[in-house]
């Protein structure tokens, strides 16, 4: 028993070195994680944003388009 307190007695500051290490890595991996999911969310809301833009002027357009050419316009997805 005693080797094993003079065991742990001579390596007891390595130990907690490499649990600090270990610490200091995961808090970097769980910084970078979040970092990543941002700039993810950041980029979808920029192209829904888009979306809804081409969406608005699409709307646009149609609603501006004479009876005939909106006829015309919307015979290409109605079957015969």
């Amino acid at each position: 028993m005693t080797f094993l307190a003079t065991l742990w007695i001579r390596f007891a500051g390595y130990v907690t070195a490499a649990g600090a290490l270990i610490a200091a890595l995961f808090s970097i991996w769980l910084k970078g994680r979040q970092d990543g999911k941002a700039a993810m969310r950041e980029e979808q809301e920029c192209h829904r944003r888009e979306a809804i833009a081409n969406k608005r002027k699409l709307d646009s357009e149609i609603e501006n388009l004479p009876a005939d050419q909106l006829d015309r316009r919307a015979r290409r997805w109605v079957r015969e």
